[in-house]
């Protein structure tokens, strides 16, 4: 049996950019609900960089200096969920990394289904597992 310490993972799926208004205020709504203290002008200091090919999906979570996100092992800060405009659920996970920086936005949606659209955090419930 092999054991391996740190997977390291590099994506570069498409080139990094801006996070939404949407993809923001999901940062600092898990954060806070987290109790995850963000820096001063945070926003201005982050990019996203896709990790699916879809127009609403996961993203990794880099400062504005560093276009590859590397996956280095993750821990959760907060979670939450929502309804899809079809109805169907939708996931949302806010991780740090071993250092405690922002690492990624994970969205899931329960049928693997493109997602299509994030709405207002007054639509955000918290996530039961049965």
């Amino acid at each position: 049996m092999y054991l391996l310490n740190e997977l390291i993972i590099l994506v570069e799926f498409m080139e990094s950019r801006n996070c939404t208004e949407e993809e923001l205020q999901l940062i600092e709504f898990l954060a806070q609900k987290g109790n995850y203290c963000l820096e001063n002008n945070w926003k201005s200091k982050i990019m996203a960089c896709p990790l699916t090919d879809e127009v609403i999906g996961s993203i990794g979570l880099v400062d504005n200096n560093n276009d590859i996100y590397e996956a280095k092992g993750n821990h959760l800060i907060a979670d939450c969920q929502f309804l899809d405009t079809d109805g169907v659920p939708v996931v949302v996970y806010l991780l740090v990394d071993s250092e405690g920086k922002l690492d990624e936005l994970d969205l899931w949606k329960c049928d693997y289904s493109a997602i299509n659209r994030i709405p207002p955090m007054s639509n955000m419930t918290d996530v039961y597992t049965l």
